[in-house]
């Protein structure tokens, strides 16, 4: 269990592909969505939440995070330079990120006065993440 290797108060960090993020299902609509072969299936927050639970973790803190992109194409300048500010402004911060990073903590290292029902987020939960490259 990952529980062991972990030292006293340590947290584990895991990322995954956001289900839910737009431009996935525009991908989708136009028929040029990739996915990749270790892609086996998608979490969103709340399948992440049941799943930490069964062995132990409780959702600390996450975030939705978002790839800084250097548009190569009039295409991709338009959707990335206009059309995300607009969306950013309207729609679920869910729906905005690429992918989701999860922070967990050991449930038996949880304060026990905290309520295991609930994870929180920064103010600003959504933030733009330069790979490099």
């Amino acid at each position: 269990m990952p529980k062991k290797h972990l030292k006293d108060g340590g947290r584990l960090i895991i990322t995954t592909p956001n289900p839910f993020w737009i431009e996935y299902w525009i991908r989708k609509v136009f028929g040029k969505l990739e996915v990749f072969d270790e892609h086996t299936a998608w979490f969103d927050l709340d399948v992440l939440k049941q799943l930490t639970s069964r062995y132990g973790f409780i959702i600390y803190e996450y975030e939705f995070i978002q790839e800084k992109y250097k548009p190569k194409t009039l295409s991709g300048f338009f959707w990335h330079k206009i059309v995300m500010p607009i969306l950013r402004r309207i729609l679920p911060k869910d729906l905005l990120g690429e992918c989701i990073l999860v922070v967990l903590e050991a449930k038996d290292k949880v304060n026990k006065t905290s309520s295991n029902n609930q994870y929180k987020t920064t103010t600003n939960n959504i933030y733009p993440m330069d790979l490099g490259g």
